[in-house]
């Protein structure tokens, strides 16, 4: 026999770890109808079931019952950090961003090379209070801590103003219905440029602002976040993150793109598909996925994942891609019968941020900057206040800000 062979088999034994073996074994008399206990594989396969119990709670929008499930799944098998990972975003959802945060750092704990857990941990320690419901009374805890940055002030301010006279609902209301609005681009990414002055990222923070006080002002029983609210730039992947740090129920994230054919322009809603519907939806998806790109991916560098939690995320993915794309067609056609813009077209292309969200998704471009009657109605005030509007009203239309279920549209 080949010592050197001897020696790799002795190696890669050693790389087995207990509970490997004792599901392997297990899984090998059980084959023989030989009867064995092992602790150990009982209660990961019992963790394990509860995971998937739990995500898909999660994925429905029934949160308090995935946190239920999550935390005897925690109480199963105190070293599974998918667990840990699960139960965290449903407190995330549930509004207690302490318990997110507690869970994360557990999780981390388990896994010290899951930058995506790692990165969680840091918006959360960063500002532990996702919608503070006294904003007056957090920003000066804040300050007082020695913690707010003059950017995070100048955010704050703004995020004030978004939520001027929104209150949240006692603990016994059924869960409001959650959107995450996502201004496009921004920082160093400054998008399409319109050759008056304006860029795409200024255009995209401005309407996506005015949209979420307008949408506060009609449905005040909805949480709105913003991925920024402010010039600056946002990696893809974080962007994604706050669709699950927010338990978000629709995520809409907001351009006003660009062709190299000028005369195209209009708005259009796009939702995700392996395949571009039309020419100027494939043209658009590779303009933002380069920018995406450049931003560091929409995908969180270093994540790992084993074949359940694969399988669990393909499933996932389906689920909100296909109710995406009801929620595009749902809100083109409540634009259209407000009669928003002159031209409108609904589409789906292979847009990397909205497969990387975890929630159904859509893109919004609210013109085309490269068309000089696009760019001079976006360099309007006005016509970008009756736009902001028109879309809040669409959003109210469409979905009715999640009124008469739980967790608004997200699973249904």
């Amino acid at each position: 026999m080949n010592p050197a062979g001897v020696k790799r088999t002795e190696k890669t034994m050693r790389r087995i770890s207990r509970r490997e073996a004792c599901v392997t074994l297990g899984a090998f008399l059980g084959a023989l109808a030989v009867p064995l206990t092992c602790p150990g594989a009982l209660l990961a396969q019992e963790a394990f079931e509860l995971n998937i119990k739990g995500q898909d709670l999660l994925a429905r929008g029934k949160i308090e019952e995935a946190v239920k499930i999550l935390r005897k799944a925690v109480a199963e098998d105190a070293r599974n950090e998918r667990s840990w990972s699960l139960l965290a975003r449903a407190y995330a959802a549930s509004g207690d961003p302490g318990g997110a945060l507690a869970c994360y750092q557990r999780a981390l704990i388990l896994n010290p090379r899951d930058s995506l857990t790692r990165m969680m941990v840091d918006i959360l320690s960063q500002n532990p209070q996702p919608k503070p419901r006294d904003p007056k009374l957090a920003l000066k805890r804040r300050e007082e801590g020695g913690r707010m940055t003059a950017l995070e002030k100048a955010a704050d301010e703004e995020r004030r103003a978004v939520m001027a006279g929104k209150e949240v609902g006692g603990s016994g209301a059924p869960r409001p219905w959650r959107l995450v609005i996502d201004p496009g681009h921004g920082g160093d990414d400054f998008g399409c440029d319109a050759n008056n002055g304006l860029y795409e990222k200024q255009i995209a923070l401005d309407i996506g602002l005015r949209a979420a006080r307008a949408l506060y002002a009609l449905c005040p029983e909805a949480e709105i976040y913003l991925t920024r609210m402010g010039d600056y730039a946002v990696p893809g992947y974080v962007r994604a993150l706050f669709a699950t740090l927010y338990g978000a129920d629709l995520f809409v994230s907001i351009h006003a793109s660009c062709s190299q054919d000028e005369k195209r322009n209009g708005m259009a809603v796009y939702s995700y598909g392996p395949k571009p519907s039309n020419e100027v939806a494939g043209e658009t998806a590779v303009l933002e996925n380069q920018a995406i790109a450049r931003s560091g991916g929409a995908q969180a560098p270093g994540r790992t994942e084993d074949m359940a939690q694969s399988l669990l995320r393909r499933r996932d993915e389906k689920l909100f891609r296909d109710n995406g794309a009801k929620a595009a067609s749902a809100l083109a056609g409540a634009l259209s019968a407000r009669k928003a813009y002159s031209s409108l077209r609904l589409g789906e292309g292979p847009f990397a941020l909205l497969a990387a969200v975890p929630a159904p998704a859509v893109l919004i471009e609210t013109g085309m900057v490269s068309s000089v009657y696009d760019a001079g109605l976006l360099a309007d005030v006005e016509k970008r206040e009756a736009l902001a509007q028109a879309l809040a009203q669409g959003l109210r239309d469409a979905f009715g800000c999640g009124a008469g279920g739980e967790g608004g549209k997200r699973g249904q």
